[in-house]
């Protein structure tokens, strides 16, 4: 399927490629210009016990295209651009004009997004009506105007995608559809449940407008690892896992299977004996072509031809093919993952908070939508006395970084803990306006301050 889907974009040939791809490593501070994308493991027993004791996220493994974005802007021509990045480390340039969230004195839509780097895969959905619709479907966020994330945890990068990328996306169609009608697909969040939601997400597949072929869990606290994350956990049937191998022809004229070994060497694994005519005429002229196989146990030698994967320029690395054997011989079952779900359930537990002998102070109204969400209270700084807080969130938004308690005063700041110091001395921590929105917490000193109060008897 992923063969099958054309990129969007012209190719970029000559000096400005190699100008794209240092870019790109100087944005990431890597001294490499490869592909910088995380990649998969295959989900073995030993990760059961991650999924028991680690938050996790969800959603359908999609047999599409993988492809990175990239903002940018051109001082030389001095516009902005766009750039599709596939795993051969290609770019193609792209009329995708990502809008940024609204500033003061700034004209709405004549400021985009540069030095933004998002992750995700482009796939073909079939509409009821028989439309094809292509989709960008978005998973992860690298870089966000210049700002490096890739050491933060997972849902702090797709919150800041959610809120810096996906709504000004979502406020310019609906306020300017002319400029979205250069964009040559639609551009999307993938869904993800937290892990013990996984019932939910096999019970979704056969619906889905796309071809799927599995599960990927991601850790919600994890850094993006640039290439192999043992973090991120491929999950497929053990009779559906396959391995990308380099096929060469030896002197004899029989076909090799390689795996690759790191830098620009690959090693011999296995023979291929093909005996459909169809697909030998075809493998008779892709030496040096990476190819897709099946593991067939009852077969000698057990890898049989699936496709070409023209989207990739080397094999599977050795230890990955390693990994993938270790999947199938483990065979963990869809039967087995639904039956741990409701062990993986880690629900966020905000702890209770004793209060002081004194009034509970007044809660005022808030229009933050986060805290509505999660049904958070608010409270005044200026009262006499600490919050009095109990609050669990069972269903917490999945992107905040640390629990809150309460909203404060002034609007839009956060209360993240309170606690009494004496009868007349509480203390609190509070993230500042500025970065409330972002749901997350910076280091102290950066977004997170700390207040204290005195009852006005003893002042």
């Amino acid at each position: 399927m992923s063969n099958d889907i054309p990129i969007p974009g012209q190719k970029v040939v000559g000096p400005y490629l190699n100008e794209l791809r240092d870019q790109v490593a100087r944005l990431l501070h890597i001294r490499h210009n490869r592909f910088p994308g995380a990649q998969p493991v295959s989900f073995t027993q030993d990760n059961v016990n991650d999924l028991l004791n680690r938050n996790f996220f969800v959603c359908e493994k999609t047999d599409g295209l993988r492809i990175m974005l990239f903002a940018t802007y051109n001082r030389q021509e001095k516009k902005y651009e766009s750039f599709l990045i596939n795993r051969s480390h290609d770019f193609y340039y792209t009329k995708v004009l990502l809008p940024v969230p609204p500033e003061p004195g700034v004209k709405p839509y004549t400021k985009f997004h540069h030095g933004t780097l998002i992750d995700g895969e482009l796939i073909v959905d079939t509409e009821p009506d028989g439309r094809q619709v292509m989709r960008y479907l978005v998973f992860d966020c690298l870089t966000c105007r210049d700002k490096v994330l890739i050491a933060r945890p997972f849902r702090i990068r797709l919150g800041h995608f959610h809120d810096f990328v996906l709504k000004p996306l979502k406020r310019m169609a609906s306020e300017r559809p002319d400029l979205m009608q250069r964009i040559p697909f639609q551009i999307e969040a993938k869904q993800m449940q937290l892990s013990y939601h996984v019932k939910e997400i096999f019970a979704e597949q056969p619906m889905l407008k796309h071809k799927s072929d599995g599960l990927i869990f991601t850790s919600s606290e994890e850094p993006y690892t640039l290439g192999t994350d043992q973090n991120i956990l491929k999950w497929k049937p053990a009779n559906e896992n396959t391995v990308d191998f380099l096929l060469r022809h030896n002197s004899r004229g029989e076909m090799e299977l390689h795996l690759w070994h790191g830098g620009n060497r690959h090693e011999f694994h296995c023979l291929l004996h093909e005996h459909d005519p169809n697909k030998l005429s075809m493998l008779r002229g892709a030496n040096g072509k990476i190819i897709e196989c099946h593991y067939e146990p009852g077969s000698n030698p057990p890898w049989q031809f699936m496709r070409f994967r023209s989207d990739k320029n080397t094999a599977n690395h050795y230890s990955v093919f390693e990994k993938i054997m270790q999947s199938i011989r483990d065979g963990v079952t869809q039967e087995h993952l639904e039956s741990i779900a409701p062990s993986s359930s880690h629900k966020l537990e905000v702890p209770r908070i004793q209060p002081t002998p004194r009034p509970s102070p007044t809660t005022t109204a808030t229009t933050d939508t986060l805290a509505r969400s999660c049904s958070i209270p608010t409270a005044r700084l200026d009262s006499s006395v600490p919050p009095s807080m109990s609050r669990t969130l069972s269903a917490p938004h999945p992107y905040l970084r640390i629990r809150p308690l309460a909203l404060v005063e002034p609007p839009h700041a956060r209360l993240f803990a309170a606690a009494p110091v004496s009868n007349c001395i509480g203390v609190a921590a509070i993230l500042e306006p500025r970065h409330a929105g972002l749901g997350c917490a910076a280091p102290m000193g950066r977004a997170v301050t700390c207040a204290v109060w005195r009852c006005r008897a003893c002042t």
